[in-house]
């Protein structure tokens, strides 16, 4: 290969900052438990229910079917829009400009009410605020009997978003979804709503092992999935270092060490950062969390990553905008 392929070579070769919407590598999802965790604002002891599914589709809204398929647009899709290819891409959810009525009556208000008392087409395309009962896609039509017909419609954009808004309000977004509009500086703390910055823990109950790292109410699973991988093929690889700045326990930093993808081992990045992440008023987590309740290191080592993927010089990174990305280059 000569100097001009080579060049060309490295050239077509995504670098960290590239990698993004329209490559074709990035992968995202919310975890359906830390969500409804955050909606629910209360620890649910999940594996103590006799029908977790039927308890997520009440807390979130949407059937348990449905859910992880991102045709139906369901909450655990905040923030991306799935395009006419299947792709799916990020983007500014739309429920943060929709401005749901405080004190509405289901009863009576459109487009998001009831609508047990509508007994035309007609009725309910007004209702839903359609121009015309024509425009109202049919998902499916059965014979139920030989009189009636079972007809199944795809709900209109804003009659979806207003039913959506009441649930996952602004505080819930900004908790859960990027929003690229908000601009912080890079020596600014960012802290999520209803939430306090705490202590997480001891950094290791044993060592890093396969099934510690749980994700949280934001859609990293890529990273997440790279942090169990790295944990379960090489252990060691994460690891526990610290740097004193000062003579006390609490001036003591942990550092991260992030690696440049095919390099052989060549340490891209030290990140240092404390044993705080965000969580809730009732002391729970909101992000990434150990599978074992008093160890910290996955939800240190995604803070880590929030700080390298923002590039901010505070303690306090945004964790939302780890959303998005590629498992296999997250694990290199």
């Amino acid at each position: 290969m000569n100097e001009k392929q080579k060049k060309a070579d490295q050239k077509s070769q995504p670098t960290r900052q590239e990698i993004g919407p329209g490559t074709g590598l990035n992968s995202a999802v919310i975890n359906p438990y830390a969500l409804a965790e955050v909606v629910a604002g209360q620890r649910i002891p999940w594996r103590e229910l006799p029908d977790a599914p039927r308890v997520l589709e009440q807390i979130l809204g949407a059937p348990y079917e449905e859910l992880f398929d991102p045709q139906y647009g369901g909450p655990l899709y905040l923030g991306l829009r799935r395009e006419a290819d299947g792709s799916v891409v990020p983007e500014r959810s739309p429920l943060l400009d929709v401005e749901f009525p405080q004190g509405a009556n289901d009863l009576v208000e459109g487009p998001s009410g009831e609508l047990g008392d509508v007994r035309t087409i007609g009725e309910l395309a007004a209702r839903l605020n359609v121009e015309s009962a024509a425009s109202l896609a049919v998902r499916c039509v059965d014979w139920r009997f030989n009189s009636r017909l079972q007809i199944t419609l795809e709900t209109p954009l804003a009659a979806r978003l207003a039913r959506l808004s009441r649930t996952f309000t602004p505080e819930v977004l900004r908790t859960v979804t990027f929003d690229p509009t908000v601009k912080v500086g890079n020596n600014q703390d960012w802290t999520p709503p209803n939430s306090t910055w705490q202590d997480a823990g001891r950094f290791f109950d044993e060592t890093a092992e396969f099934f510690d790292p749980i994700q949280g109410a934001v859609a990293n699973c890529y990273y997440i999935a790279a942090l169990s991988a790295v944990a379960w093929a090489m252990p060691y690889r994460i690891a526990h270092l610290t740097r004193a700045i000062g003579a006390n326990q609490d001036q003591f930093f942990n550092m991260i060490r992030f690696y440049r993808p095919d390099s052989g081992g060549v340490v891209d990045r030290e990140i240092e950062v404390t044993d705080t992440v965000p969580k809730t008023s009732w002391g729970g987590f909101i992000y990434c969390r150990s599978s074992e309740p008093t160890e910290s290191w996955p939800a240190i080592y995604e803070k880590a990553f929030a700080k390298l993927k923002t590039g901010t010089t505070t303690d306090h990174p945004d964790i939302t905008a780890t959303a998005w990305g590629d498992c296999v280059f997250a694990t290199a």
